[in-house]
């Protein structure tokens, strides 16, 4: 599977509902593509959000390769604001629209 990534919604692109646990940028994630590898640890915290670790590999803007691990809050990655897409490119009918 390939996960596909837009632009982060925190502060100067940061990703808010994604979490690199590795030493990979999180500039190396913005508009940047990982192929999934292996899934892990999910749960679902005390407000009902559900979370996932994701180890993948990814190609660097420069062309090398190399693998990035991250903790995804996946309800929230898919959240679709008005003129702010979501953190996780999906199919239109996956996104969760939000007001």
């Amino acid at each position: 599977m390939t996960l596909h990534f837009g632009t982060g919604k925190g502060e100067d692109g940061k990703f808010r509902y994604v979490n690199i646990k590795n030493d990979v940028s999180y500039k190396s994630l913005t508009n940047n593509s990982i192929v999934v590898k292996k899934m892990k640890n999910f749960g679902i915290s005390v407000l009902g959000n559900g979370y996932i670790e994701i180890i993948g590999s990814i190609i660097f803007k420069d062309g090398s390769r190399g693998y990035v691990d991250i903790h995804m809050a996946f309800d929230h990655v898919l959240e679709d604001y008005p003129r702010s897409p979501p953190e996780l490119i999906v199919p239109e009918e996956f996104r969760i629209k939000l007001k």
